[in-house]
């Protein structure tokens, strides 16, 4: 099977477009629409329905996509193994991160590989632990980082440390003052919580039902700077991860660790392993283990941490 059919195939399946693929890939609409009819005839079947908003998988194509994926990361992986042999790493390595996360090394790390290795390109993704974890069954990206809620839940990773939770408030609020609250003070609090699924959510959740104290989410949402608006404005909370809490102390919150119990956070790890990692893919994951653990030195707060301390 030809391995630019191949490409072609898996780029008009993630633009759903041929003109779109066409500009992608650097042809031509009508060029892209004869390589994918020339697969599906290799196939035996059709691979897209046309519609009037552009191309959608059909079924045979949902089972060759992941197939057609995996044939050209090992493809690709074999030309930056060969380089490599040759003294140049290059090719391209996904990161997986969840935000947090993306904001504490992403800039580093990128610098870091410009510097070090030029010939690699490095694809930041974030998404929340579930997203993560399904990207990286999937090969989707080669590195993921993610939070998890201690050591029994590592899934094949490595644990690059732990950090705290913390209720998060407006500036002056009374409640998030001192350095600490004890979690049974969450009841009844308007809190403002990520969607489920979400590893942070989860533990809170767990940990309230087992102590019988009754939250009150008065929105859920995936999106960081949406908590931060709300709880900056008074009248709800959130609840976060020691180093998203203490990146946003200057947006005009405070924050108070929850203990009586504490919700610890692994940070961990993980490199697909449905296929052996290229060079180029173990060098910056030893990079991103580096920035990680440089990073985790702020990553907690200290106690009675405020936004002018």
């Amino acid at each position: 099977m030809d391995l630019q059919k191949l490409e072609t195939f898996v780029c008009v399946s993630q633009l759903g477009n041929l003109s779109k693929a066409a500009v992608a890939l650097g042809s031509l609409p009508s060029i892209i629409s004869r390589q994918i009819a020339a697969l599906e005839r290799t196939c035996g079947g059709k691979l897209f329905y046309r519609t009037g908003r552009g191309m959608a998988l059909t079924a045979l194509g949902e089972r060759l996509l992941p197939r057609a994926q995996a044939t050209l990361a090992e493809f690709h992986n074999l030309q930056a193994e060969i380089k490599s042999q040759q003294g140049v790493i290059s090719g391209d390595v996904r990161i997986g991160l969840v935000p947090s996360l993306a904001q504490a090394v992403a800039a580093t790390l990128f610098r870091t590989a410009q510097v070090l290795y030029p010939g690699v390109k490095l694809i930041i993704m974030e998404g929340v632990s579930a997203q993560l974890d399904m990207w990286r069954s999937n090969d989707e990206v080669d590195i993921t980082i993610v939070f998890r809620g201690g050591q029994s839940e590592l899934r094949n990773e490595d644990s690059l440390g732990c950090v705290e939770t913390y209720l998060v408030g407006a500036r002056g609020d009374a409640l998030t003052a001192g350095a600490v609250v004890r979690f049974n003070e969450l009841s009844g609090l308007p809190l403002v919580l990520a969607s489920a699924p979400n590893g942070l959510r989860t533990d809170v959740e767990k940990q309230a039902q087992r102590l019988g104290v009754k939250l009150s989410i008065v929105l859920e949402t995936n999106s960081l700077s949406v908590q931060t608006e709300l709880a900056a404005r008074g009248g709800a909370y959130t609840i976060m991860a020691g180093y998203a809490a203490s990146q946003r102390m200057a947006a005009g919150l405070q924050a108070s660790r929850i203990v009586e119990p504490s919700i610890s956070r692994t940070i961990a790890m993980g490199i697909a392993s449905h296929r052996p990692a290229s060079d180029a893919t173990r060098r910056i994951a030893r990079h991103a283990r580096i920035q990680v653990m440089e990073a985790f030195k702020t990553i907690g707060m200290p106690e009675g941490l405020a936004p002018d301390a």
